[in-house]
């Protein structure tokens, strides 16, 4: 049988973007079948034996491979809803098809073989089309997808999951690529503190990201987008990247001689201290939902660009009159642009100001980046310029001793040291620009060049530039006929809150209805059958519409809770099933209060469109 045929048919029919890399690496013969050997078990099954560097390791049991998959598998729980699994290394599969026999079918399996060698052997030896067909399976190789992981975990992993997940390795693949290992384990971490971060997030802003949300709908009409300033950077003007970090008071005043050469990004948090300097800059960068508007308040800057997303508060969005452009899609509008034509850069802006002006300086074609004021560790109790203190909720529990930039232990926290790492990853891409840190203090980000400020724009900003000149010649992204399209789909919000509102209604009545049942036996199958089959109709509408994603941001403070006890399930299907009757009722109540609330700062906001 032509096994290598047949896999490859199913993986251009069912993972095309994934084939794709799978035939390039094919072609190129990126692998070798040396030192890899399947020998027939006593059960007559096979075992996977490799040897790598003059050691011979076996990663199946020689007597019994199948029982031993079994034994493996059955330590791990799998009694809560959309179980997300993560897996180090394929092997032959054995282990993995054991783990998806005890797996539902809201369950996620991401699978990362780190030996492309191994990956092909099995291309070449064995039908792989139940794995391939299996939509839960998120499969990743080695040097066929290495940038797909961290996008796949961050769009499939949801921090209602985190409770339940189960992180193992195939037997004998921890030991055979241990700094593989260590580096999946790695990403793990991350995507799990991102969607923790996300969570803490939208409890804590969600009802303010979705006020700012609807209230900056107008500011759509005269403003542009990601998609239009791609490339723009001459190759030899330099972005330069200002955050308020303590060392920043230090060498303020060098960024006078920057000016007009380099492409000059201010975050928000260091406006008012470039103001006050009296140091221009060429943008301002804001994102946060609840930021101070003291931070852009001062009127000598109202009127400089600023590359924002439609969640940003929106005192600051109306004080501000000078253009914006949306460097991120964020919630809802990306449709809307989509719909127009419009697509958004696919990249990770990382959750600050400082990664977010990083990305935009990437997107925009810089070849040079220069970071200032990025501490991202405290100078003595001091965490910003111009010796201010701005604590976090839980801030002593994430402190650590990490390396500073002269070697030294410096002090940081938490999401400093995620914010660290992102920068980390993202200066070892192959094709990122040069990363300079011109900061001056704080900790030591590998993967960038540690120069002095004066030095960098000595040698670097040699060129002139005029963004300002760049953006003026730069129409709105939509005509006027265009933006009447786009009135028309944020007006279907309305219609849309209407509807949910109604289904929620009528989902909220099935619901408590079916717990007045008392048993779910068989005398009550049937009546049972129907009102779950009208739900999930109910449900499947809901989740189309686009208002509703906003509704489950908003609401979701309040249903949080809700969220991680339907997740834990009991032996017991009745009891289930109430949990779960119980869990919709808080959300479809949820539903019409969020409505009801947010329905009048709509119609308010659509008036101004």
């Amino acid at each position: 049988m032509d096994y290598t045929k047949m896999n490859f048919e199913m993986m251009k029919k069912n993972r095309p973007a994934f084939y794709d890399s799978v035939k390039k690496a094919y072609d190129n013969k990126e692998f070798s079948e040396e030192g890899i050997e399947e020998i027939v078990a006593r059960d007559g099954n096979k075992a996977l034996v490799i040897e790598r560097d003059g050691k011979k390791v076996r990663l199946n049991s020689m007597f019994r491979p199948l029982q031993e998959a079994e034994k493996w598998a059955d330590q791990y729980s799998y009694q809560n809803l959309h179980v997300p699994v993560f897996l180090f290394g394929m092997g032959n599969g054995i282990f993995l098809r054991e783990l998806l026999k005890r797996l539902g079918n809201d369950a996620a399996v991401f699978v990362m073989e780190p030996d492309i060698s191994i990956f092909f052997y099995q291309v070449f030896h064995q039908d792989l089309s139940d794995i391939i067909r299996d939509d839960r399976v998120f499969l990743f190789v080695k040097s066929i997808d290495d940038d797909a992981i961290e996008e796949t975990l961050d769009a499939n992993l949801h921090w209602s999951m985190l409770k339940s997940q189960i992180v193992c390795e195939h037997p004998g693949y921890d030991k055979l690529y241990a700094e593989d290992y260590n580096e999946y384990r790695r990403k793990i971490k991350r995507a799990d503190m991102i969607e923790i971060v996300n969570r803490n997030t939208i409890s804590y802003m969600s009802r303010n990201l979705v006020h700012n949300i609807l209230n900056n709908l107008h500011f759509v009409k005269e403003s542009n987008y990601a998609g239009e300033i791609m490339n723009i950077l001459p190759e030899d003007v330099p972005a330069i990247i200002v955050s308020a970090g303590p060392s920043l008071d230090k060498n303020i005043c060098e960024l006078k001689k920057a000016v007009g050469k380099a492409f000059i990004i201010a975050t928000d948090t260091s406006v008012k201290y470039l103001l006050k300097n009296d140091v221009p800059f060429d943008v301002m960068v804001t994102l946060d939902a609840q930021k101070s508007p003291k931070h852009i308040s001062d009127p000598k800057c109202k009127d400089i660009p600023m590359f924002c997303t439609l969640e940003a508060r929106n005192q600051i969005m109306e004080f501000h009159t000078g253009k914006k452009v949306w460097f991120r899609s964020g919630i809802y509008l990306e449709s809307i642009y989509k719909k127009m034509g419009r697509i958004f850069p696919k990249y990770n802006t990382g959750g600050s100001v400082a990664t977010a002006s990083y990305m935009i300086s990437v997107a925009m074609g810089a070849k040079r980046i220069i970071l200032v004021g990025q501490d991202l560790a405290y100078s003595g109790g001091v965490t910003h310029a111009g010796g201010v203190e701005r604590h976090i909720v839980g801030e002593d529990e994430g402190i650590q001793m990490v390396e500073g930039i002269d070697g030294k232990p410096v002090r940081s926290r938490g999401d400093w040291i995620m914010y660290r790492d992102w920068f980390e990853e993202a200066a070892g891409i192959e094709e990122a620009p040069d990363v300079i840190d011109a900061t001056e203090g704080g900790v030591l980000i590998k993967g960038t060049r540690i120069m002095k400020l004066s030095e960098a724009i000595g040698e670097y900003c040699t060129a002139k530039y005029d963004f300002q000149d760049v953006l003026d010649k730069l129409p709105y992204t939509f005509n006027e006929e265009e933006y009447e399209e786009v009135k028309k789909e944020c007006n279907k919000l309305s219609y849309e809150f209407v509807k949910i509102r109604s289904k929620a209604q009528e989902g909220l009545k099935l619901a408590n209805d079916l717990k007045k049942m008392g048993s779910f036996g068989e005398d009550n199958v049937v009546k049972l059958n129907k009102k779950v089959s009208k739900l999930r109709k109910i449900n499947s509408f809901i989740d189309k519409q686009s208002a509703n994603e906003l509704l489950e941001i908003y609401s979701s403070a309040e249903t949080t809770d809700e969220l991680n006890r339907i997740n834990i399930m009991s032996d017991d299907e009745d009891t289930n099933l109430i949990n779960t009757l119980e869990t919709s009722c808080v959300v479809y109540k949820s539903l019409i209060k969020g409505i009801d609330e947010l329905k009048p700062i709509l119609e308010e906001s659509l008036s101004k469109m």
